[in-house]
């Protein structure tokens, strides 16, 4: 009988299990956990473990790029690529081809929108080349872009050394 029905009734049907499952709290809506990558950010500060996301499968988290008005000159915005990399360059804030993912180049900070890339918790993604996750593990994220635009492309320590920007995402 489900085979048989037409794209609106579809909708009609997917749409009131949805106010269903709302109704009766059956549907958990999980907020996103936005990431500034700004190193204004106090959560890159080194006096705290801040930096350290604790997420569940099915979270989302976003990592935002800096904005500022048109007016501001370029030397007074930060550019940044975001890797996600090994445990080793974790630690030592270095980019290494082999086993860095880029993930996000913050490259218009005075764009009309911010830029920002989204993960989904999820152990499968249907997308090749993106960052899946499994239970009981954590995963790296860093910047060793200096801020200025011309150093964007910097594989070496950088503002993951000298601002400690870099997050560890621990998956529950």
């Amino acid at each position: 009988v489900l085979t048989m029905m037409t794209a609106p009734q579809w909708v009609m049907l997917v749409t009131y299990w949805l106010m269903i499952s709302i109704q009766s709290g059956n549907c958990k809506v999980n907020l996103p956990i936005n990431v500034y990558w700004n190193a204004s950010n106090p959560m890159f500060r080194t006096s705290n473990n801040k930096n350290i996301i604790h997420v569940k499968m099915s979270d989302h988290v976003n990592f935002i790029c800096p904005r500022y008005p048109k007016s501001t000159k370029d030397d007074e915005m930060e550019y940044y690529d975001i890797y996600n990399v090994s445990k080793k360059s974790y630690d030592n804030c270095v980019i290494t081809e082999t086993e860095a993912r880029p993930l996000l180049t913050c490259i218009r900070p005075n764009g009309h929108h911010a830029r920002q890339y989204t993960l989904l918790i999820t152990p499968f993604m249907p997308i090749p080349g993106a960052v899946e996750f499994n239970e009981r593990s954590s995963y790296y994220f860093i910047t060793t872009s200096t801020g200025a635009k011309s150093e964007l492309n910097n594989c070496y320590h950088g503002a993951c050394l000298e601002k400690n920007m870099k997050i560890m995402l621990i998956v529950a």
